[in-house]
């Protein structure tokens, strides 16, 4: 989990990257991201800020495109977690994270 508080009000765009070959040849890996004020690990309910994406790609690949609208100096969290099985974790796919403020 990764958090930060924006200088100014914008739209933050965060774009999660992998190579899904690089993972189990079976079942390869299926990120997801989740933003918002409080978003934690293992999506939760309690969060009402908390936005989830998923791949668009073929069985959910990447890229993974969220975006959400940020308030200066209020703090966001981005989470990346396994996106198809989230009961599945302990994954070790490696991943890039990019974020830029529109």
């Amino acid at each position: 989990m990764k958090e930060g508080a924006p200088a100014t009000n914008a739209t933050l765009v965060v774009t999660l990257n992998w190579d899904p070959s690089q993972g189990n040849k079976d079942d390869p890996a299926h990120l997801a991201l989740l933003l918002g004020t409080c978003a934690q690990p293992q999506q939760s309910t309690s969060c009402p800020s908390e936005t989830s994406f998923d791949g668009s790609g073929p069985g959910f690949g990447p890229p993974v495109v969220g975006k959400i609208p940020v308030t200066a100096g209020t703090t966001y969290h981005i989470v990346v977690e396994e996106g198809q099985s989230p009961w599945d974790y302990g994954f070790n796919q490696p991943f890039g994270l990019t974020t830029t403020l529109q």
